[in-house]
């Protein structure tokens, strides 16, 4: 089991922010990958929007190597911005735009019709 979501989708300034997650017993199946660029071709190519962004906790290799290998880019640290299992830890923050989608991944974007 596992799920994908956008949040804060605003239409007007063409971005969203994604969110991936996926229990333990399927991990590493490529579940998250297959998802997320399906979710990702549709939020830039079908619907227009031109930038993605996820926060990633510090210690989530894993995840940061996902948005990496999307073609995403670390744009910055929240340091010490949660604080869980008795400590602080910061949230990096990945941004992809649609250009780099799509030249990381062999597509175009839309066609339009004319």
């Amino acid at each position: 089991m596992g799920c994908i979501n956008t949040t804060q989708a605003d239409p007007v300034a063409g971005r969203f922010y994604l969110g991936l997650a996926v229990a333990p017993e399927h991990q590493r199946k490529g579940y998250a990958w297959e998802a997320g660029i399906l979710l990702l071709g549709y939020m830039f190519g079908e619907r227009r929007y031109q930038k993605a962004q996820a926060y990633v906790h510090d210690f989530n290799e894993v995840s940061q190597a996902g948005m990496l290998a999307f073609g995403a880019t670390l744009e910055g640290r929240l340091r010490r911005h949660d604080f869980f299992a008795g400590r602080y830890h910061d949230n990096l923050i990945f941004g992809l735009t649609a250009e780099e989608f799509f030249a990381a991944h062999g597509s175009t974007g839309p066609q339009v019709s004319g």
